[in-house]
């Protein structure tokens, strides 16, 4: 499709006028963190995707940017590309000083969340990660993970109970930017987890098809039991056919 897309340009005779941006919605966990081809978590094999920018004779050949950019970054980009204003007060801030060599990226700190299979936030400066978890949803994870990314890129040592100290300065700068954001409004995700995570709520569902209670689950979660209870499930419906 790349390829077509690229014919199609030089085709037009548009292509080396034309800005193309190829980028990542999210990433995907192939058993990580006992994720299994799902991209749930705010781990880097989930939130770390690609971008990649190609505007002959407007972007450099081969220049890579290591600092931190965000998906948001991509609205002011396009704009100033296109020499069209950019409105104030924007999550995203523009590519362009970075992409010319000016800048090292985009931001200093990301701030991450999710509330569908977990609840939890997270904040990075690139160097360290720190994850908060409100309700680990169908996983095991502690209340809190911190991560050395330069030493530990795959997130397997937790340091939180070692490095407290700055785990505990990135949870309040995290829990600050947090009510700045929500500027004495109700925090959305305290409301979701009252209601109950969607895909918890979903799977208690099809757990109670088969006999199961969510505790009952969390307690024994062994597929073995899962997969005789579908055989008595299907069985019994056999029998009344």
């Amino acid at each position: 499709m790349l390829q077509e897309l690229d014919e199609t340009l030089e085709r037009l005779g548009i292509r080396d006028d034309t800005l193309l941006v190829l980028f990542g919605d999210h990433g995907e966990s192939l058993t990580e963190h006992d994720i299994f081809w799902d991209h749930c978590g705010l781990y880097e094999h989930t939130v770390r995707v690609p971008l990649i920018m190609r505007w002959p004779g407007r972007i450099p050949a081969g220049r890579s940017v290591s600092g931190l950019v965000q998906q948001v970054d991509m609205m002011p980009t396009l704009l100033e590309a296109a020499g069209l204003p950019v409105p104030d007060g924007l999550d995203g801030r523009s590519l362009w000083p970075a992409i010319r060599g000016e800048a090292s990226g985009a931001h200093d700190t990301i701030y991450l969340s999710e509330c569908a299979w977990q609840a939890a936030r997270g904040i990075t400066d690139g160097s360290y990660k720190l994850i908060v978890t409100y309700d680990p949803g169908p996983f095991k994870r502690p209340p809190r993970e911190l991560y050395h990314l330069e030493a530990d890129p795959d997130e397997t040592v937790n340091l939180a109970e070692t490095m407290p100290a700055l785990a505990d300065r990135l949870e309040r700068q995290l829990n600050d930017w947090v009510a700045g954001k929500l500027a004495g409004r109700r925090d959305p995700m305290l409301a979701q987890l009252e209601a109950g995570l969607p895909f918890r709520k979903r799977l208690q569902t099809i757990l109670g098809q088969f006999g199961f209670t969510w505790e009952d689950w969390w307690n024994n979660p062994a597929r073995e039991r899962f997969d005789e209870a579908m055989e008595r499930s299907r069985m019994k419906g056999g029998k009344g056919a």
